[in-house]
């Protein structure tokens, strides 16, 4: 009888070995259910913060293309004007070689004495220098427009670079 006491507490062991294992294995499971579910909530909330940074890229995006369109407006705003004082210069260039070719053709007509023909050559001089002052003034009056418009957005650019630099980092 001693022996099948023994060998039931060996028994007894076994199953609550066996038990136990049930408990620590279930235990294990819940525990494992538990961290896969919180990890689970963490992909959630990088997914959500990786969507945030996509809509903050979106909106820089739309800000930029505004810019850029307004750039572009402004481009063409230029070369419209330019193209306009480049007609009205053209058209003054050929009133005065008209007007030129009026008094040389009256110098002809006429006898001109010396002093009369200098008159007529500085005359002449005096029109080409203010021709050629406006065409100065016309090709630099682009330039100083687009250095302007730099100036004005070159601080909105950069702030909008940074702000995109530190996204990225953040991502």
């Amino acid at each position: 009888m001693g022996k099948k006491t023994a060998k039931n507490n060996k028994n007894q062991k076994k199953e609550m070995t066996i038990n136990d294992l049930a408990v620590a294995i279930n235990n294990l499971s819940e525990r494992m259910d538990k961290r896969f579910d919180e990890i689970d909530d963490r992909f959630v909330e990088v997914d959500k913060r990786f969507g945030d940074v996509d809509d903050r890229f979106s909106k820089i995006d739309n800000r930029l293309a505004r810019v850029d369109g307004r750039f572009s407006k402004m481009e063409i705003s230029i070369g419209k004007r330019f193209k306009e004082q480049e007609i009205k210069l053209e058209k003054m260039m050929d009133d005065k070689i008209e007007d030129l070719a009026v008094m040389i053709n009256r110098s002809f007509e006429k006898v001109a004495t010396k002093d009369e023909v200098n008159l007529l050559r500085e005359d002449m001089n005096k029109n080409f220098d203010k021709v050629n002052d406006t065409v100065e003034k016309i090709s630099i009056k682009p330039d100083n427009l687009a250095d302007k418009v730099y100036a004005d957005h070159n601080p909105r650019i950069v702030n909008l670079e940074n702000k995109m630099q530190k996204l990225e980092s953040a991502a």
